[in-house]
């Protein structure tokens, strides 16, 4: 009864704390979206919309690659003066962030992975950005 009773609570905190993850991390806020989707973020008056994926090299789950790949995202970015500019960003190349009006963008992940035996639809990617204060602003 005790380690059922020890499973459920781990497993309520582990929920806990992977929500509290979703909404901030030490980089910041975290925002995932779906291609043509977009979300506005109060704190930095920033809207952000994911528009697609140029490019996905990724090495497919299961396979043994030489080199991890690449996929590149391209985002729509605007600011509260609505002046907007458009952004691709990398997974393993650069770059893997942008700086837009004293905000720093960070592509954390692109979703789903490759598979070598099926195609991703455009309507199934998701991508998760990191918003935060740059480290080094310019």
């Amino acid at each position: 009864m005790k380690t059922k009773l020890l499973s459920l609570l781990f497993i309520i905190i582990c929920g806990f704390i992977a929500a509290a993850a979703a909404m901030k991390t030490d980089a910041g806020q975290m925002v995932k979206l779906r291609i043509n989707q977009q979300k506005t973020i109060r704190a930095s008056n920033l809207t952000i919309k994911f528009i697609s994926v140029v490019e996905d090299s990724r090495c497919p789950v299961g396979v043994n690659c030489i080199w991890a790949g690449n996929g590149k995202v391209k985002i729509k970015v605007m600011g509260k003066n609505k002046k907007s500019e458009t952004f691709e960003l990398n997974t393993n190349l650069s770059p893997q962030s942008v700086v837009f009006q004293g905000q720093e963008i960070r592509l954390m992940n692109l979703e789903p992975n490759t598979d070598k035996d099926k195609a991703i639809k455009p309507a199934d990617y998701s991508a998760t950005f990191a918003l935060s204060k740059p480290e080094n602003p310019s």
